[in-house]
């Protein structure tokens, strides 16, 4: 007797591969490799769990955070030809403020511009370059350089526990 067992739970959607260029720009894209987003933001904003954000050589001036998603926010060829940068923005390049965890990655940018933000009673700018707060994300191959803050020019984190690896501040 043979035994066939059929699962009536549904299986779990592939993780969605979303693209952002900002040679796209001023057009929003769709986020697909032919007409991608034209800010690294608009993806985060877009993406679930699981999905990779692939972002293409550029600067992008804008200010990012990853509200708590368990995502992967790559560049296609690494800092050196790929920046975030938030200059006149008075705030940290990067946030993870929400609870992010391990499986939260940020790799191959070049984070620069940050002045920090004033989250905290102090009302001090906290952490130029990323701002951790109750969250543990990763964060590999990254280059850290001219941001300001009161505390944690490149990087602050409080209550936080942030792998990380390969970077340069």
């Amino acid at each position: 007797m043979v035994l066939l067992l059929v699962s009536l739970c549904p299986l779990p959607a592939p993780a969605a591969t979303l693209f952002v260029d900002d040679d796209a720009c001023p057009s929003t894209g769709t986020g697909t490799q032919l007409d991608p987003y034209c800010s690294i933001q608009t993806a985060i904003n877009a993406a679930v769990d699981t999905d990779e954000i692939q972002v293409a050589p550029g600067t992008y001036f804008e200010a990012i955070r990853f509200k708590g998603k368990a995502i992967a926010l790559r560049s296609t060829d690494g800092p050196d030809v790929t920046t975030i940068d938030a200059t006149g923005l008075a705030a940290s390049v990067v946030k993870c403020t929400s609870g992010e965890g391990l499986d939260t990655l940020l790799e191959g940018f070049t984070i620069t511009g940050g002045t920090g933000s004033n989250t905290f009673a102090s009302g001090d700018p906290l952490g130029g370059g990323m701002l951790n707060r109750s969250s543990s994300p990763t964060v590999n191959n990254c280059v850290f350089i001219n941001n300001a803050a009161a505390d944690g020019g490149g990087m602050y984190n409080l209550i936080s526990n942030v792998h990380v690896s390969n970077c340069t501040f």
